[in-house]
């Protein structure tokens, strides 16, 4: 009689074992759905690709480059679906005092930049 009361009970915290398993089980997935759908997902709507845009880098042509040519370059980065640029020398901008032209055609075509900062001890 003993013996089929233990047998009873072990059934008993057999089943109830299975039903915490599976309580667990669905939580892990909740979790993971929720982690998924509401952290994962929209960070990759925080991806911005962006392209590396040095007019100045040939140095025997930096005085040719035009501002025209700049907003023309600026055309192709949009239209390759890049939606910003990584700007560099830019201090060559400001010795043609470009910057702010730079940035009303940045903000004109919705395209970010991202700038270097140098520190010159």
């Amino acid at each position: 009689m003993c013996t089929q009361i233990d047998e009873q009970r072990n059934l008993k915290y057999a089943s109830m074992s299975r039903r915490v398993k599976a309580i667990i089980l669905v939580l892990i997935i909740a979790v993971s759905l929720f982690a998924l759908t509401c952290v994962i997902i929209p960070m990759r709507s925080f991806h911005i690709p962006l392209v590396n845009y040095c007019p100045f880098w040939n140095m025997d042509k930096k005085e040719n480059m035009t501002l025209e040519q700049v907003n023309l370059d600026l055309d192709l980065v949009k239209s390759l679906g890049f939606r910003g640029i990584k700007m560099w020398n830019i201090e060559e901008y400001e010795s043609k005092e470009w910057t702010d032209e730079i940035f009303e055609a940045l903000e004109q075509r919705e395209l970010k930049a991202i700038l270097p900062f140098r520190w010159r001890g």
